[in-house]
């Protein structure tokens, strides 16, 4: 069972207890996300004696140890916990609140990408929201695959992608959003027989969800064959709910059309976080459009 720890404040604390630097606060959500001074210090571009002090410092202020450490690991207090959800709120409300009352109204042009699987669900009401509240920014949106997109932007096609990645294995300069859990599906009257080689649905070439699926079968030593590939997310739903064969998808994309498929031998799905990345040219249409985004994720 955790112990609730506090620390032993000075009086002149509650003097100020009231004023804060979120700063504090956007370095604490940083190391909170990669559990690590060394790439929070990175994608902050500070030291890590810097991220160490801040951290320090909000700890003071609030009173409460804030992580667990030892050596090797950085985890999230019981108090850690729970600042997370206050952190976000704040710093949304704050960004907001300058948006808001800005004295000039924010105009440019904003180039953005996004995967084909987000392009299909999200994204179109999230632009939709955005231009409502920032009518004089101008948008350009474009779909592709992962591969084609971290391309582009590393090319300065576009100024932010919207793309997903192995959860484990993160970006160390992208910006997580939310996390997905993938799972097999077939449709409701497929069955599948598991003494031939298994009929798989995917996206394109450079597909994230296409390159797991082929590596979840591949390392299972599981035989398949690839019925049908397609760019379009509902050509490829469609393929699956008509029983042509099996895919991946996101549980928060799940359907009644659909059925879970969760018997051996079908291996466990890696978990994959939904990223974004964002030129470091920043302009303020470009930053009110990646906090709009996230400020969507965050709830």
């Amino acid at each position: 069972m955790e112990i609730n720890k506090t620390i032993e404040l000075p009086y002149a604390f509650f003097i100020t207890r009231g004023r804060m630097d979120l700063q504090l606060l956007e370095t604490f959500l940083d190391l909170a996300e990669t559990k690590n001074f060394t790439m929070t210090a990175k994608r902050l571009k500070k030291s890590q004696a810097a991220i160490s002090l801040q951290i320090n410092r909000l700890e003071e202020l609030l009173g409460k140890f804030l992580f667990d450490r030892d050596n090797r690991n950085v985890n999230l207090s019981q108090d850690g916990e729970v600042l997370v959800s206050y952190a976000k709120q704040i710093l949304n409300m704050h960004q907001e609140l300058l948006y808001r009352f800005s004295a000039l109204p924010i105009e440019g042009t904003v180039t953005i990408g996004a995967t084909e699987n987000f392009c299909a669900t999200e994204l179109p009401e999230i632009l939709s929201l955005f231009t409502k509240q920032y009518p004089k920014i101008i948008l350009k949106a474009y779909s592709d695959s992962a591969k084609n997109l971290k391309t582009l932007f590393e090319k300065e096609g576009v100024e932010m992608i919207i793309f997903e990645q192995l959860s484990s294995n993160p970006i160390a300069e992208s910006i997580p959003l939310k996390e997905e859990s993938l799972v097999w599906i077939k449709g409701k009257d497929f069955h599948v027989d598991f003494s031939k080689p298994i009929p798989i649905i995917l996206g394109p070439e450079g597909c994230t969800y296409r390159e797991k699926t082929i590596e979840a079968l591949d390392d299972a030593k599981i035989p398949y064959r690839i019925i049908f590939s397609s760019a379009s997310q509902t050509g490829r739903l469609s393929a699956v709910k008509t029983g042509l064969g099996i895919s991946i998808l996101p549980t928060s994309q799940l359907k009644k059309e659909f059925e879970v498929l969760e018997q051996a031998p079908l291996p466990k799905l890696p978990k994959l976080q939904i990223s974004m990345l964002k030129s470091k040219k920043i302009s303020l249409a470009q930053e009110a459009l990646s906090d709009h985004i996230f400020m969507q994720f965050q709830g």
